[in-house]
């Protein structure tokens, strides 16, 4: 019995001990691979999460500047005999103003070169129309860059 015992008893603890071995490290092993990839999803996530507050950051400034931005048409000079309004305008807003675009009687016109307007500052946009004459009833709205309209009616004298 002794014989028996003694070397089964061996070879049976030493396959216990390469099993146990192998398990351990198999378990190091895994917990090395899960530890990088939820490393990497990490980063990944944070990174998503860095661009999509710059994103949401850059919307919302440029929604406060288009609410900090106000002007208004201070008068409006006509001269039928050329087709052309001369607008005048006052930058009475919050941050600069860009004047792209005169709308008369609904078909707008481009700005070239756009009237770029400072804090407190006026300035005027003459633009070739549609024909007009004297007594007629016009429409003349200005907008800006950033997508404010301002104007109103005129009488054309």
């Amino acid at each position: 019995m002794k014989r028996g015992g003694a070397g089964v008893y061996s070879a049976a603890k030493s396959s216990v001990r390469r099993r146990g071995v192998s398990y351990i490290i198999s378990v190091v092993v895994m917990a090395l691979v899960i530890t990088s990839l939820a490393g990497a999803v990490m980063y990944w996530g944070l990174g998503m999460i860095a661009s999509s507050q710059g994103e949401y950051q850059a919307a919302i400034s440029a929604d406060l500047d288009r609410v900090r931005e106000r002007f208004v048409v201070e008068h409006v000079v006509f001269k039928p005999a050329e087709s052309k309004v001369t607008v005048y305008v006052r930058n009475v807003g919050m941050v600069p103003v860009i004047i792209d675009g005169v709308y008369f009687n609904g078909t707008r016109i481009s700005v070239e070169p756009p009237l770029r307007l400072g804090l407190g500052v006026s300035g005027s946009v003459t633009v070739s129309t549609l024909p007009y004459s004297r007594g007629d009833v016009v429409t003349v709205f200005v907008s800006s860059q950033r997508g404010n309209v301002v104007g109103g009616y005129w009488r054309v004298k």
